[in-house]
């Protein structure tokens, strides 16, 4: 996994996702520090820019092997493999949005999503004050 935005908690704010109860539960577990390690990860501040994990002994997806060098060779292949994959298939994720609108190639939405955003009923997390809207 390359995460292209590292920067970036796994816990961005989603109305859909936030109106379901067991998110709202999650949310509340989280900010009252009641989540145990695995659970926790979700709500990490960043994320790693590399993710690579051995799915048979760990199907969860906990342990991220990218940093031990026992797997280097694996993540370079897996690199690799993305990066051709990207080329071939003229993959965009990469471009920041404000260049694809600059581009003309998407209809810059921002200020009509911005209307429908509805106020927070639980209190912010430090992960989620990180992320700023104009």
């Amino acid at each position: 996994i390359r995460n292209f935005r590292p920067e970036l908690p796994y816990a961005q704010r989603v109305d859909y996702m936030e109106e379901m109860p067991t998110m709202q539960v999650w949310r509340k577990l989280n900010y009252e520090g009641k989540l145990k390690a695995p659970q926790k990860l979700f709500f990490q501040l960043t994320k790693p820019a590399e993710e690579l994990y051995d799915v048979k002994s760990d199907p969860h997806e906990i342990k991220n092997l990218a940093g031990h060098p026992k797997y280097a060779p694996v993540l370079k292949e897996m690199r690799t493999a993305l990066d051709n994959w990207i080329t071939e298939t003229h993959d965009m994720g990469a471009v920041p949005e404000e260049e694809m609108v600059r581009r003309g190639l998407v209809t810059d939405r921002l200020p009509e999503y911005q209307q429908r955003v509805k106020p927070l009923e639980i209190p912010l997390t430090p992960g989620d004050q990180r992320l700023k809207f104009n």
